[in-house]
């Protein structure tokens, strides 16, 4: 009861009157602002009469903080302030709705940091966090309020731009990625980054939000293996190509349990006598559906998925058992060389699990040779020395492959326990008619022989780049004017035709 008259009175009434319900922004006496829901309601006498208002009041302003934190939470990068993905995934569907229904253009730009995991992990966590701040405030400011921009995921940026032709966004992206450039003090020190952008167009291009995320995603890739710090719109041929790729990569996830996956034999032999010492292991895969895939195409798939470690001992362990039977038919001088990728040679327990592999075929560790690229061997040399010497101490032998392409100094080179150099097939291509190939292939010859090394060329294809190459010294080849790669069967009736 208040004053003497019963809320129901209203109610019961004739005449209905409408109660509000809303939020007041208030001062209070200490001046302090604060934020209260308030519901307002009518009273009404006996006969109807409008009389008084109650009304209730609450201090909502710590849950509405509570709330904006929440939300904040929800729909924003802690670190940056910008959108997550989650509320630009969101955004970017609603903006796609609404480019369908006026017949506009979309463009949906992705950003990724040039070599900002180097900076990371120089610098430490800390500035990577500073700069990854900066760099948000920049595209922030570069576009003003006309795009939407997130932070997506680490040091990648999403953006979008409607209504704009190809052309206009792609003067704006360029002017993006100059004020991006522009050098940052992080942690004391002067850096600069660059940035890698891929470009997708709605409806060109996709017509959902993930397709059109993939595409331009797919772009910003293409734009880094063409030299980074650049911008490339999608085309059709990208999607066709990665998803082929991602095809490969899910067939491949099971090919050596289907028997897809068999390996080929390479011979190699002296030049001096021609006898055949040994061969190159090499692995194929046969599909189903694709038929014969490439090495050159499936191995990086397999080195990206983590597939390559599980394969390649599926690999050593093949040659391992070849070798023995190979044993049991009078074939024990064989040398069998077996490439090692990246992953699997620094990978902890490589050299105790090689070891247990040739122990449980029976196999002298000395018929395998452990073959690595250049690449392999520069990307941690102080760790590749190490591994180099656990494999001679227990015997496996060791060879480096494609020398001459890359860093190819005699200052690492002569700190590795290597057994055989191999000269690459770019240099023997043209060995012939090119004097600087022949010069090249010279000093490498020169190089190894100062070493201790025996040096094996691969890719021979004619008797003339043979004699050429045993004039100038090399002891070995592989190539098809020895022979082609061929099955273990293939391989001793050539043994046994040539070795006679």
């Amino acid at each position: 009861m208040i004053q003497g008259y019963s809320l129901n009175y209203c109610l019961k009434s004739r005449v209905h009157y409408k109660s509000w319900q809303g939020e007041f922004v208030n001062r209070r006496k200490d001046g302090s602002i604060y934020t209260e829901l308030v519901a307002v309601y009518p009273i009404a006498d006996r006969y109807g009469a409008l009389t008084h208002y109650v009304a209730h009041k609450v201090d909502v302003t710590e849950s509405k903080a509570a709330e904006r934190r929440i939300r904040d939470l929800s729909d924003f990068d802690p670190l940056t302030g910008l959108f997550n993905k989650k509320s630009f995934d969101e955004k970017l569907t609603e903006a796609i709705g609404q480019a369908d229904q006026r017949r506009e253009l979309l463009s949906l730009l992705w950003f990724n940091l040039d070599n900002f995991k180097i900076i990371n992990e120089s610098l430490g966590h800390d500035a990577g966090d500073e700069l990854l701040v900066e760099m948000a405030s920049r595209l922030r400011e570069s576009v003003g309020a006309q795009a939407t921009v997130a932070r997506h995921a680490g040091d990648t940026f999403v953006m979008i731009m409607p209504r704009e032709k190809q052309s206009v966004v792609a003067v704006r992206v360029a002017d993006i990625l100059s004020k991006i450039k522009v050098p940052i003090q992080v942690a004391g020190q002067g850096v600069s980054v660059c940035a890698s952008v891929g470009i997708a167009v709605f409806p060109h291009d996709a017509d959902s939000a993930g397709t059109l995320a993939s595409a331009a995603e797919i772009a910003m890739y293409r734009a880094k293996e063409e030299g980074r710090n650049s911008l490339r719109f999608f085309a059709p041929e990208m999607q066709q190509n990665t998803q082929r790729s991602l095809d490969l990569a899910v067939s491949l996830s099971g090919a050596q349990e289907r028997g897809e996956l068999y390996i080929v034999y390479q011979p190699q032999s002296r030049l001096s006598s021609g006898k055949i010492v040994g061969a190159e292991a090499l692995l194929r895969w046969q599909h189903p559906k694709w038929g014969s895939v490439g090495p050159s195409e499936f191995i990086p798939i397999a080195e990206q998925t983590g597939l390559i470690v599980p394969i390649g001992q599926w690999v050593l362990e093949q040659v391992a058992g070849q070798l023995h039977e190979w044993d049991l038919v009078g074939l024990s001088e064989l040398t069998v060389a077996v490439n090692v990728s990246a992953i699997q040679f620094v990978r902890p327990g490589f050299v105790p699990e090689l070891i247990t592999i040739m122990s449980k075929a029976a196999v002298s560790n000395r018929r395998i040779e452990i073959e690595i690229t250049e690449a392999v061997a520069l990307r941690n040399e102080e760790q590749t020395v190490a591994i180099i010497a656990q494999l001679n101490d227990v015997g496996f032998r060791i060879s480096l492959d494609d020398f001459g392409t890359g860093y190819s100094s005699l200052s690492y080179l002569r700190r590795y326990a290597i057994d055989k150099l191999k000269i690459d097939q770019s240099f023997v291509n043209e060995l012939t008619s090119n004097e600087c190939d022949q010069s090249i292939v010279a000093a490498i010859i020169k190089m190894a022989q100062s070493l201790g090394m025996i040096t094996i060329a691969e890719g021979v294809e004619t008797a003339e780049q043979a004699r050429l190459l045993q004039a100038l010294g090399c002891e070995e080849l592989q190539g098809y004017w020895l022979s082609c790669p061929i099955s273990a069967t293939e391989f001793v009736e050539m043994l046994k035709t040539n070795n006679k």
